[in-house]
């Protein structure tokens, strides 16, 4: 993991969470896979931008030829599975990734099946299709166990095998879906789906050709060997071109083995389809309710939380084997809780203390950044709806695995009619009906009878309204007496199972049932009766008794008067934690979990010390993750209905321990445990127990770790502790806060979408940025005092901390106030003036360096100017160069953030405060430090060149305020070729002085600008530092513009003297022609255009250039400089008005260069008039020249020159 760079979560899983990653120190990405240890196998993964479900659920429909080329890839992929003997068995979109260039990967082998394992289960004699195998069986080997129903084969759901064809089926479903925008066979239901998949007929794509829909149906055969071979489909029309065949060694695996082929047959065979139907889509629905926990109407949810309808997984196994990690499926039931499974339950399933949200949704994620949490609003924030989630008691598979009720009809005394029908009677045929079971149930006779009609009975208790009515019958009455009458274990276990699911199931149970006698019927056989079946069952059936009493207590209801329960019931729930079975141990844990879900008042009648022990002794020595799970969750329950019995877990538990649970495999427990730390540190975060546990590094070590959970709950719970523990104990937060957990916090403030998180984040930023001023004014009081070295440690930690802060963008957004600023003023002041506190001083500059990167509101441009810049200008005479540095560099960002801002900086509104305070600031404070700057040691002048151009920049009218403080000389002094202070910044601010003419001609040629100008433009040219030619060309410009326009209006007095200086000074530069000439062609076009400028000003003024600029090579610079520009024109025909226009004033200038020359020396023209590839190039100016009659006219004249 070290060597990837973790950016965002990208999926998850229920036992993983996979985020976007790079190698450290290359562009490769990876999608990296964080699973427990005990999961680890291959946890790096090819990173691919998105998959085929995504982009089809976005565009529905692909167009055609979309569909040929992502058909290819998945056409390429899968023959190359199925050449290696693999049959993969889950083809769907969701499993097809597409990678950033557009390639389509196949993903996701889970369920794939090596074809020679296929064969073996296909040779046996016990799995031939036909077989009927029974639940115990272990299921056949390539047979259908769990898929996708969508893209689900027939012959799958017909008792067949997978193959090379089902595999093909699942691809004519994919090309169905790319081409109509969903699959072939779709239903309301799994059932549904499954009759379609196997009768109906498939319909062509209209508007789709007529290869495409071909393909589709040749893939999409109901019968398997009908449907397109291998060979057929590399030759498919469709393709265009033929697709390569793998090599002949591997070509074997694409063609069906005789076993399959004969066990194909016989499917057809034999097979009923309605009855498979039937059959499959029970089991799915009981495996559902397995894997998902059903919920106490009967219902459980189809749909898992977060899945597209057609991707959904489906379980079609029907051995009920349940064999397998218990601490993932323990996690899977967690990771279930938290996307609201309970939603399905009914009334009885309350949301305890459910408020008001803290925060509404809002419609962007990132719309509210600020939330203000009070200690009440956490009370509410700890706990969430996983927290009062509950699941049933009996017929729980997690806690015993019970087979389900066989019925022999054949000896039942009455027809076993089946539920729907039952609830579809009318009430005199029910009557009757039901007075048959009655009957059956009382009559004299073999208890194999009564067992008969009570297993048929129990399939009309898992329904609401059949529970609802049965339950409130005679029959349920008639059920109480027989569990006192007979004593027969079977028996016993029969009428407790269907006792306590009528229970379960049932909203309304008539008060006169609910009767002391019923409680002592279940007493009495869970303490007396010796069969630990019956115990179970009874314990079972109680729970659910009790837990119906106590959820029908309103949850808003303050003042309430309890459904007597007697004592006896309680003291056999917390007797039975002692019990030697585990089971029986399991449904009492149950039990009071759910009561400390959902009742609050009757979680009190078990928040003894004895039930308290028995529940830690289970938690502690049961191997059974589910167990374990409970027991630690109803002690957590139990504790946030009773305040004070949280700091008593603490205790019991001990920290130590407590910690450890938080890295605890079972997300339950580690769910559990951070509940009692939360409630022990908001009840009384001062005890002992508390500090001893917020002051182990372990505790730290385990929150920073739950931070960046998998489980979004835990992610939260983890941020309301570090919030509870940041209003109480700051070094805690200050010590535990390192950039690691800020970069975490970061990556939540931008990526999170669980508004829970968020709530609980957005509350945890606040209020750890609120520290910030109270430690600022703490270390600032402390400077006033004589300091020890530990003193001065525990001050830079903390400056460590504000620091850390101020750098982090989800928490430095929060700091930019006035105080915050006043209070780094202060202290900076403070600091700088004392010995000793170098470490300190450098710590509080890069908080400020921090803040000035933060944008700042125009409310706070005031306070910034006349508190910190001010420090940061007295601190320029620190002794430490480092610190002088750190300064003005500080001081640099933030004067050029306000120059830039036309709200603090605005030249045009003569009112505007602001502009007068920042003016009279630079003034008054900044520029009498500014030969101290320049003479300061590197890279200071450097910044303080950089910070001088700006100023100039933004208000020319500075110049003459930096010639008044004697700075131009320095310029000078620097504008030397081998002068390390000869930079970019130095040349603008000399181009500024010499534009502004706050120094007369002489004064400059006596400062040596032409030499020195000479020497740094060679010496650009030369080395390619392209930086330096904008400026210096503009320099050169000012000076033989000044000098033409002089010379043209001169006369006989001063202006004619200056003219003759200037123009003599200024020849120095005739040397650097080639230089200029040479940058004529430059790409950068406003380069280019200021030296054809230039050169045109020296054709104007020396003579002496003609001979160069005529000569072979003189003209072919120019044939090339016309050529270059105008063909540029050509190649970007979409570029801007500015680069058409500055191309034809380059063009003007050359050609008036031509035309100058020419006029001139009439010689000249035999030169150009030879030069046919210039005269070509002329020609082109004259095309391109369109509306500008000044260049066409220029061209003409030169043509016209050279014709005569």
């Amino acid at each position: 993991m070290d060597n990837f760079q973790i950016y965002e979560e990208i999926g998850k899983g229920s036992s993983s969470v996979v985020y976007k990653g790079r190698k450290r120190k290359t562009i490769e990405y990876a999608a990296v896979k964080c699973v427990e240890k005990h999961h680890h196998q291959k946890v790096f993964n090819e990173y691919c931008t998105g998959d085929l479900m995504t982009l089809l659920s976005q565009d529905q429909r692909l167009p055609e030829e979309a569909i040929h080329l992502f058909a290819l890839d998945i056409v390429n992929g899968l023959q190359y599975v199925h050449s290696r003997g693999v049959v993969y068995c889950d083809l769907k979109p969701s499993n097809i990734l597409i990678d950033g260039c557009g390639i389509l990967k196949l993903s996701g082998f889970g369920l794939s099946k090596l074809m020679k394992e296929i064969d073996q289960s296909l040779s046996s004699p016990i799995t031939t299709p036909s077989t009927t195998s029974s639940a115990s069986e272990k299921p056949n080997d390539g047979k259908l166990k769990r898929g996708t129903l969508c893209y689900t084969a027939p012959e799958l759901l017909m008792g067949g095998f997978h193959s090379v064809y089902s595999d093909f089926w699942s691809l004519g479903c994919i090309l169905y879906e790319m081409a109509s925008g969903k699959p072939p066979f779709v239903g309301s239901t799994p059932e549904q789906t499954m009759e379609l998949i196997l009768n109906s007929e498939l319909k062509p794509i209209e508007n789709c050709s007529e290869e495409l829909n071909d393909l589709i149906k040749s893939l999409l055969q109901k019968n398997s060997l009908d449907r397109i071979t291998w060979d057929e489909l590399r030759e498919h029309p469709f393709w265009k071109e033929k697709i390569v065949a793998p090599p002949e060694e591997l070509r074997k695996h694409l063609h069906p083995s005789p076993v399959y082929l004969n066990s194909v047959k016989l499917i057809y065979s034999k097979t009923s389809k309605s009855e498979n139907v039937m059959r499959l889509s029970k089991i799915v629905q009981s495996n559902l309710e397995k894997e998902l926990g059903p919920s106490y109407d009967g219902r459980s949810s189809e749909k898992p939380s977060g899945k597209k309808v057609t991707d959904i997984e489906y379980n079609f196994d029907e051995s009920d084997n349940e064999s397998g990690d218990d601490l993932s499926k323990e996690n899977a039931e967690m990771d279930e809780e938290e996307q609201g499974f309970s939603e399905s339950s009914d009334a009885r399933n309350h949301e305890k203390d459910s408020a008001e949200p803290i925060i509404r949704r809002p419609s962007s994620q990132n719309n509210v950044t600020n939330l203000k949490l009070s200690i009440s609003d956490v009370q509410k924030l700890m706990f969430n709806q996983s927290d009062t989630y509950v699941k049933p008691i009996i017929m729980n598979s997690r806690i015993e695995k019970v087979s389900s009720p066989k019925y022999d009809k054949t000896k039942l005394p009455f027809e076993p009619h089946p539920l729907k029908k039952v609830l579809n009677m009318p009430q005199k045929d029910l009557e009757n009906f039901l007075t048959q079971i009655y009957k059956a149930l009382v009559a004299n006779g073999d208890n194999t009878v009564k067992l008969n009609c009570l297993c048929y009975f129990e399939t009309l208790c898992t329904d609401t309204q059949s529970s609802n009515l049965l339950v409130n019958s005679s029959l349920m009455k008639l059920f109480i007496k027989m569990l006192k009458a007979y004593k027969s274990p079977m028996l016993r276990v029969r009428l407790c199972s269907v006792t306590g699911l009528l229970v379960r199931h049932a909203t309304y149970i008539s008060g006169d049932l609910l009767n002391n006698e019923i409680f002592d019927v279940f007493v009495e056989l869970v303490q007396k009766d010796n069969g630990v079946k019956v115990k179970r069952r009874a314990l079972a059936c109680m729970g659910e008794l009790v837990f119906y009493v106590a959820t029908q207590i309103p949850s808003n209801q303050k003042e309430i008067t309890l459904v007597d329960l007697p004592h006896s019931i309680v003291t056999t729930v917390v007797d039975s934690l002692k019990f030697s079975d585990e089971v029986v141990q399991h449904y009492a844990t149950k039990t009071i979990e759910n009561i400390a879900a959902q009742s609050p008042q009757y979680s009190q009648k078990f928040a003894t010390v004895e039930c308290i022990s028995s529940l830690l002794q289970i938690f502690f020595s049961s191997k059974n993750e589910f167990l374990r799970g409970s027991a630690i969750s109803s002690l957590a329950r139990m504790a946030r209905n009773k305040a004070s019995l949280s700091l008593q877990l603490v205790e019991l538990i001990t920290p130590k321990k407590l910690m450890s649970l938080l890295k605890d495999g079972n997300i339950r427990v580690q769910q559990s445990a951070i509940n009692i730390i939360n409630m022990a540190l908001l009840s009384d975060s001062n005890s002992k127990l508390c500090k001893a546990l917020v002051e182990d590094p372990a505790f730290e070590d385990a929150l920073s770790l739950l931070v960046d959970h998998q489980s979004y709950t835990l992610r939260a719970k983890c941020l309301i502790t570090y919030f509870i523990i940041s209003k109480n104990n700051t070094n805690f937060i200050v010590k535990s806060f390192g950039p690691k957990l800020c970069a975490c916090l970061d990556r939540l403030m931008t990526k999170e979408k669980e508004q829970y998180v968020r709530t609980c984040l957005l509350g945890l930023l606040d209020s750890v940025s609120e520290l910030i001023p109270s430690l600022l004014q703490q270390i600032f009081q402390q400077l006033d005092k004589n300091m020890s070295a530990s003193t001065i440690a525990a001050q830079n930690k903390n400056l460590e901390f504000v620091l850390l802060v101020m750098t982090t963008p989800s928490l430095s957004e929060r700091l930019i106030t006035e105080n915050i600023i006043i209070q780094l003023s202060k202290l900076l002041n403070q600091i700088g003036s004392k010995a000793g506190l170098e470490e300190s001083s450098n710590t509080v500059l890069l908080v400020i360096e921090a803040l000035s990167r933060q944008p700042m509101t125009p409310s706070y441009h005031k306070v910034v100017v006349s508190s910190l810049l001010p420090s940061l200008v007295e601190m320029l005479n620190n002794t430490n160069g480092d610190v002088r540095f750190l300064c003005l560099k500080i001081f640099t960002d933030i004067l050029v953030q306000f120059l830039n801002d036309k709200n603090v900086y605005n030249l045009q509104d003569t009112s505007h405060e602001c502009t007068k305070q920042v003016n009279d600031f630079i003034v008054k404070n900044l520029l009498p430090k500014y030969k101290q700057i320049l003479d300061d040691q590197d890279p200071i002048p450097l910044y303080g060149l950089k910070l001088l151009n700006n100023i100039a920049e933004h208000n020319p009218g500075f110049v003459s305020v930096i010639n008044h403080f004697s700075l131009i000389p320095k310029l000078f002094e620097f504008f030397e070729l081998e002068h390390r202070n000869n930079n970019v910044h130095n040349v603008r601010l000399i181009l500024k002085v010499v534009n502004a003419e706050v120094l007369s001609y002489d004064q400059l040629y006596k400062l040596g600008i032409i030499s020195k100008l000479s020497a740094v433009l060679k010496y650009a040219f030369e080395n390619g530092v392209d930086t330096f030619f904008e400026p210096c060309l503009g320099i050169v410009d000012n000076l033989l513009y000044k000098a033409a326009k002089l010379l043209h209006h001169s006369n006989k007095g001063e202006d004619s003297k200056q003219a003759d200086s200037m123009y003599t000074n200024n020849a120095a530069l005739v040397e650097n022609l080639q230089v200029f000439m040479k940058l004529c062609s430059h790409e950068d076009l406003g380069i280019a255009e200021s030296a054809c400028h230039v050169v045109l000003l020296l054709a104007q003024q020396y003579s002496s250039t003609h001979e160069q600029l005529f000569s072979s090579a003189g003209l072919g610079l120019i044939r090339k400089i016309l050529l270059s520009h105008v063909d540029s024109l050509d190649d970007n025909e979409a570029e801007n008005e500015e680069a058409d226009n500055s191309v034809k004033r380059i063009c003007n200038y050359m050609l008036n260069v031509l035309l100058i020359i020419c006029q001139t020396n009439n010689k000249m023209i035999s030169r150009l008039k030879r030069e046919d590839m210039l005269l070509i190039a002329i020609n082109k100016v004259s095309e391109i020249s369109g509306n500008n009659e000044s260049l066409n006219s220029l061209a003409l004249s030169v043509k016209k020159i050279v014709s005569e």
